[in-house]
């Protein structure tokens, strides 16, 4: 009995003694601590993982924890951490000597996790994104860059950074200017009703309209029926990273919107260059690069676009090399496009006559060759009678308009002004020194009796 006594004791004991080592064990596994500010840390180095909570910007800690304060001390072991209420800090988490390959956190409406291995940061919640803490914690490698996916709910991510690789986006995304902080591609839910992507880069919800080419693609897939190129297609948040090479604009596209490719960086003569088809009805001098942030690219169009032509003659780069470079085809770059010149001038279909100007045919007034012609809606030109503006006008058979003096029409007599409309209801005094009267028609009156009661004689000179 009384050894079995022992026996039981002795079991206790190292019972006893297990309990307390587990305890302590148990225990030396998480270490924690207060910062400024309202802020606490905890160090769990079973799991390595840091984790800081908190409202707000995080002080600057740099002092204590350089003094060997904080969790300095098993900086080395640690792997993970947790950012929970933690927006900002300072300084960031290099210039402490904290790296860390798995990052996650939450503040207001927004969730956060982010990976070192694939740098893609995954965010989920609802508005807009104001602050971006994993920027100051995660370890990532030179040249690497964050790619972010945003889920349905986040409507905006303010300003990204320079270090933004790919970015993919939900329905509920709205902001044009947050997705230019993307140097490498865009992806746009289909069911975003404000956005479209194609092969990296963002269209209007139609695809009529190219609006952002990511400015690290460099020989970009643009989509084959855009029709229009706008402000700041090529102009990324951070066009300095610009490695745009070769750009096909593609046939069809009408529109060039100023400032489309004003943030364009490149030298016209290193291989880079933007090719323009014959299709483009509009472009000016404020669509070219150099304006405003970029440097210049040479601009291929064939040598009869008299438009392009007028816009890039003469036109130099940053580096003082010209960026027109017109070309007799551009069947190379449009190899399952019937690359034919762009028509200009007066062309007859169908038995009318259309003025085309850069492959368009054009409406309304025209001065061609120092006369005045009037083209219908469908570009027909007219002839005959016209009222525009409430002024009467004729055309001629061939189109011009008639000006400047006193014409026979249809057996009556007109006069037209310098600008081309009738004359109505008035007294008009001739080279001949005599005055002649024409009605509230235009028309000249003969042998009759003036409204202010004055006789016109069978030429309609007035009889004194």
């Amino acid at each position: 009995m009384k050894k079995l006594w022992k026996t039981m004791l002795a079991a206790g004991v190292m019972s006893l003694a297990a309990s307390l080592c587990m305890g302590i064990t148990a225990f030396a596994a998480t270490e924690s601590g207060t910062i400024e500010g309202g802020f606490t840390w905890e160090v769990d180095t079973a799991s390595h993982t840091l984790t800081i909570t908190g409202e707000g910007e995080l002080p600057d800690i740099s002092k204590e924890y350089n003094n060997g304060g904080l969790w300095s001390d098993h900086a080395d072991d640690l792997t993970h951490v947790v950012l929970n209420g933690v927006t900002d800090m300072y300084p960031y988490g290099d210039a402490l000597g904290m790296y860390f390959s798995n990052a996650k956190g939450q503040y207001d409406n927004i969730s956060w996790e982010a990976d070192a291995s694939t740098n893609i940061v995954k965010v989920t919640g609802s508005g807009k994104v104001t602050n971006y803490p994993w920027c100051y914690v995660l370890k990532y490698k030179d040249e690497q860059k964050f790619h972010y996916v945003l889920s349905d709910g986040i409507t905006d991510a303010g300003q990204l950074g320079y270090v933004t690789g790919r970015i993919e986006v939900g329905k509920d995304f709205q902001s044009l200017e947050s997705l230019k902080f993307a140097s490498e591609s865009v992806i746009i839910s289909k069911e975003n009703p404000y956005f479209a992507s194609y092969e990296g880069c963002v269209y209007s919800k139609d695809m009529s309209k190219l609006l952002y080419c990511p400015y690290c693609i460099e020989e970009p897939i643009l989509y084959p029926q855009v029709k229009t190129i706008a402000a700041g297609a090529f102009d990324g948040n951070l066009g300095a990273l610009n490695r745009l090479s070769r750009v096909v604009i593609p046939w069809g596209v009408t529109t060039i919107e100023d400032d489309a490719f004003s943030g364009i960086v490149g030298v016209s003569g290193d291989g880079q260059y933007v090719v323009l088809p014959n299709t483009i009805t509009y472009m000016t001098e404020g669509a070219l690069p150099g304006k405003s942030k970029g440097t210049g690219s040479r601009f291929i169009y064939q040598k009869d676009n008299q438009l392009v032509d007028n816009v890039l003659k003469g036109k130099w780069d940053s580096y003082q090399t010209l960026m027109a470079y017109p070309v007799n085809s551009l069947a190379e770059y449009y190899p399952d496009q019937a690359v034919t010149p762009a028509q200009n001038g007066w062309v007859q279909e169908n038995y009318h006559w259309y003025y085309y100007q850069n492959n368009a045919k054009q409406t309304g007034w025209q001065f061609v060759d120092n006369v005045w012609y009037y083209l219908g809606t469908d570009g027909v030109m007219q002839t005959g009678w016209i009222t525009y503006n409430g002024s009467t006008y004729y055309l001629r058979p061939w189109g011009g308009m008639m000006v400047n003096g006193w014409y026979q029409i249809d057996g009556k007599w007109y006069y037209f002004q310098s600008w081309g409309g009738t004359a109505k209801s008035q007294w008009l005094y001739g080279l001949d020194k005599k005055w002649y009267y024409v009605d509230a028609n235009g028309v000249m009156l003969t042998n009759t009796r003036t409204p202010d009661g004055y006789y016109v004689d069978a030429n309609g000179v007035w009889v004194r």
